[in-house]
């Protein structure tokens, strides 16, 4: 049972990679206000013609899969958790609600937030209801990631239909802001998932204590922390359509390093594509060092250590090539991915590293001291 579930958790994570894909087509293309409304399109659950034109099967296609990816979250939560009738309860509630709705001739915009909103309560209190010593025999960090994810996946929702409402009453200003936000919280939506499927892994390794644990650890939130500050500066970049006010690279001009000029965009651009791009990469070749001259027999640092390299190898190259081509919506839609990818990667690092127990000291001391009497000795 345990491997099914883990392998559902795995579907759970390529959806919501494809959910990232989706999203970064629909900003890529601007297709972002195909529709002014929301939860509904044009007021339809399935407005007409709208695999017919580009920009409407983006933005439509990509809140349909939003919903399937938002199923599949609620499954797995209640799966965790051991309440597998949570979801038809809720499912219930809620259609019970919108159907009472609309015989008193609700509008059907109210009628689909109603049950939305319905359907997400029900299926939190049913979580939490009942003897909670009876849950499964999963780890607690598992129950946690798992309610996260669901209720991640409520925010993500809400924000992109705030971005579209709001920017539809014309707030253009804070409309932006939440565009932002919402590639952003994409991006720790997934991490979740990844860190969900990671704790749920039948495989069972036995327990090590790591020498330099505690500067693994450092190291590792240090690269997740300034690998997110990044994808926030790179989602604004992005959103703001400033990819290419230092249409340049390596040279930030024609023969200099830095910037003719300084304003609001052009520092953003140069802040994203060369100081912090440089953090990132420092702070992954360290933890990546770090990681094989004091675990390397852990292959649950080694592994994830070994793709976060390639990662940051694929992201430089994603990012060369969106300014050599002028913002092709290859490389664009590839560096989001690939950067996806990589936050990720460092998260589940960091957690792993976490949760392991670092080598006392003296025991750290006495086994190199150890080995190199062996070595002598051989």
């Amino acid at each position: 049972m345990n491997h099914r579930l883990y392998r559902y958790s795995q579907l759970t994570v390529l959806a919501v990679f494809t959910l990232i894909l989706i999203g970064s087509l629909v900003t890529t293309q601007g297709a972002g206000m195909a529709f002014a409304d929301w939860p509904l399109s044009s007021n339809s659950l399935n407005p007409e013609g709208w695999w017919s034109h580009l920009l409407q099967r983006l933005e439509h296609g990509h809140r349909l899969f939003a919903e399937f990816t938002g199923l599949l979250i609620g499954i797995l939560c209640a799966s965790v958790w051991g309440k597998r009738w949570a979801l038809p309860g809720a499912f219930l509630v809620s259609a019970s609600l919108a159907f009472a709705a609309s015989i008193l001739g609700v509008a059907p915009r109210w009628i689909a937030l109603l049950a939305l909103g319905s359907a997400s309560l029900v299926f939190i209190g049913i979580l939490f209801s009942g003897n909670q010593s009876s849950l499964p025999l999963r780890s607690p960090l598992s129950r946690w990631l798992a309610f996260a994810a669901f209720f991640g996946v409520i925010v993500q929702a809400l924000l992109g239909g705030l971005r579209v409402t709001i920017e539809t009453g014309g707030h253009l200003q804070l409309a932006m802001c939440i565009r932002i936000f919402h590639g952003c919280f994409a991006q720790i939506e997934f991490c979740l998932l990844v860190a969900l499927a990671s704790t749920l892994s039948p495989k069972v390794f036995p327990d090590s204590s790591v020498p330099g644990l505690f500067k693994i650890r450092r190291l590792a939130w240090l690269t997740f922390a300034f690998a997110f500050l990044q994808l926030t500066l790179g989602a604004s970049i992005r959103h703001l359509g400033i990819a290419l006010v230092i249409p340049t690279f390596p040279l930030a001009s024609s023969h200099s390093l830095l910037p003719l000029f300084s304003n609001f965009d052009a520092d953003l651009h140069f802040f994203h594509t060369r100081i912090i791009a440089f953090l990132v990469a420092l702070h992954i070749v360290l933890l990546v060092l770090n990681i094989f001259r004091s675990a390397s027999f852990e292959s649950r640092l080694v592994q994830p250590a070994l793709v976060l390299i390639g990662l940051l190898v694929a992201q430089i190259t994603f990012g060369v090539l969106i300014i050599w081509t002028y913002r092709s919506p290859y490389p664009t839609t590839l560096h989001v991915l690939n950067g996806a990818a990589l936050l990720a990667t460092s998260f589940l690092i960091a957690l792993r590293a976490t949760c392991m127990k670092p080598l006392p000291q003296s025991e750290h001391k006495s086994n190199r001291h150890s080995s190199f009497q062996q070595g002598i000795l051989s």
